[in-house]
Order: structure tokens, then sequence, then C-alpha cells
């Protein structure tokens, strides 16, 4: 016996009327719902990464301003102990804020063993049994690691707007980088005696590194990032 739609009963036939749009429009919720779950896991990844990149951008910051009060003081400048204990204060204080529980990840090398030799840098600038260009080296270098750090999550970027979001903001700590760089060499090589054909050169490399990063933020950074940029940093000795 051929089974016939028009054979059934009314009520069966009015039920599967109604129930092929219930069906398509119940397919439809479910994909939007999945959709929206896979958009919302997407901004929680990307904000996750984006407050690491912050807590790594301030242990940056930090660290220069360590620097430059460590150079300070062994070049002779009007730097205390307590001026060096309030800033090492505020690093550690930083530190800590990047080394806290990282819900979505294990802590990385740059959390782990970066920073094991700061206390000994310390000591040795308490001390003064430590020469100047020791201490930017050793300063410079854990500032290095972040930013390689930074570099590999840019990387893990999903999509290319994030990327190019996240190394905008690379190359403006590159650029801060390089100026704090300007900053230790001015204050060991300028002060007190002629800096000679050496210092000139490593004076204008970190320059051009400070250009040159801050022309590649200048050109990847969103439009409102750059406005704020220049609402904060802007005057005749400040390159925008």
């Amino acid at each position: 016996m051929t089974w016939r739609f028009a054979d059934l009963p009314v009520r069966t036939k009015f039920m599967f009327t109604l129930g092929i749009p219930v069906i398509g429009m119940v397919l439809l919720i479910g994909k939007q719902v999945d959709s929206n779950i896979k958009r919302n896991s997407v901004y929680g990844y990307i904000q996750g990464q984006s407050e690491r990149i912050g807590l790594y951008s301030n242990v940056m910051h930090e660290l220069q301003r360590e620097s430059a009060y460590s150079v300070a003081r062994l070049g002779g400048r009007p730097i205390t102990g307590t001026d060096l204990r309030r800033e090492w204060m505020r690093t550690d204080s930083a530190i800590m804020a990047l080394q806290g529980p990282a819900p979505d990840a294990a802590p990385t090398v740059v959390e782990e063993s970066v920073f094991n030799g700061l206390s000994v840098v310390r000591e040795r600038v308490g001390a003064g049994t430590i020469e100047a260009p020791e201490v930017m080296r050793a300063y410079a270098a854990m500032d290095h690691a972040i930013l390689d750090e930074l570099a590999r999550l840019q990387q893990l970027a999903l999509d290319p707007e994030t990327k190019d979001r996240v190394y905008a903001h690379l190359r403006l700590l590159h650029a801060k980088e390089a100026l704090s760089g300007v900053h230790d060499l001015v204050i060991t090589r300028f002060s007190d005696a002629e800096p000679g054909v050496r210092g000139m050169a490593e004076l204008w490399e970190q320059v051009s590194q400070y250009e040159t990063n801050v022309v590649l933020f200048e050109r990847l950074a969103p439009t409102e990032v750059f406005a704020t940029y220049r609402s904060l940093f802007h005057g005749p000795d400040v390159k925008v």
C-alpha cells in the first residue's frame, strides 16, 4: 500500500504543517546560540590576552624607571636609598600582578625566571659595586624577554585585525624601550665627559630604533588609539 500525505487525517496534516517551521526555527535559534557562545569565547580570549599585555607593559615601565634610578645613582645623581626602595616596591608590585594566577595559561618563562637576578642587581646598586653599563644590560635583558613574550602572544592572535593591534602596541613598547636606552646613555656617557665616537654611535642607534618603531606604530594603530596617544604625548620634542 502506497503512503500518501493526502490520506492522512486533517489533524495529522495540520501538525506536520505546523511542525516544519517550528523545527526550522529551533535549528536557527540553536545555530545563533552556538555562534554567540563561540563569539563570547573569542571575546573572552581577546580580553584575557589584552589584560596580560597590560600587565607585561606595566612591568616594563617599572623596570625602565628602576633602571633610570639605578644608573642615575651610580652616576652620582641625588638618588637616595629611599628613592630606590620606593621604586623597587613599585616594580615588585607590578611583577606580583603579572605572576598572579592566570586561569587560562600556565606561567611563562618570563614570569618564572627572568626576574630571578633582580635582587642581586639591586643589592650591588645599593652597595655601589656594579658599573652603570652592566646595570643597563641587566634591565634591558629583562625588557627584551618581555618583548619577546609579547611577540609570541601577538602570533597567537585569532584574526588579522587583532594581530595588527597587538603589533602596533609592540612597536610603541619597543619605541619606549629605545627611549629608555637614550636616557641611560645620556646619563652615563654625556654628563661628565665627551661621549666619544662609540658613545655617539650607541646613542644614534637608540634614536633610530625609537623613530622607526614610532613610525610603525603610527601606521598600524587604530584611529582612536593614535588620537589618545597624540593627546597624551605632544609638543615640539615629541615625534607625532
